[in-house]
């Protein structure tokens, strides 16, 4: 299928769906069918796929030679709605699935209840090397 024809249904219909969706940033791009350049942006196009938990992984970091990846969840009751980015040195021509990796790791997480008792952020932090939460606003990198 195109890329204009898939996008609709596969957003309208599966990613509102899920509890956690896993996308990395080029996949995230293609189903808001955006070209975001920065983590700001990121984090409206998940927001946007309505999932309680997007994990995007191959986000923007902030230190340079670095990759990152980027937890957005919409907010629980009586907890705010802050991304964390979690970054770590990229790994020079890395093989390829690290993203996917990622994504099972941080499910195995979730699964094992790490997450259901402190936030899917415990499960974040457990597949992750170093976690740093920010503001939406220091996010940009322009």
């Amino acid at each position: 299928m195109s890329r204009k024809r898939l996008p609709r249904p596969f957003r309208h219909n599966c990613c509102r769906a899920p509890t956690i969706i896993t996308p990395n940033r080029f996949e995230l791009n293609w189903l808001t069918q955006s070209n975001e350049e920065n983590n700001d942006g990121l984090i409206r196009q998940a927001a946007k796929l309505g999932c309680q938990t997007t994990l995007v992984t191959s986000a923007f970091a902030m230190m340079r030679n670095a990759i990152a990846n980027l937890l957005v969840t919409r907010a629980i009751e009586g907890e705010a709605d802050l991304p964390i980015l979690c970054e770590h040195p990229a790994v020079p021509k890395p093989q390829n699935g690290t993203g996917d990796m990622t994504a099972a790791l941080f499910l195995a997480r979730v699964m094992a209840g790490s997450a259901a008792r402190s936030g899917p952020q415990t499960g974040l932090k457990r597949c992750s090397g170093g976690c740093l939460p920010l503001h939406p606003k220091r996010l940009s990198r322009s």
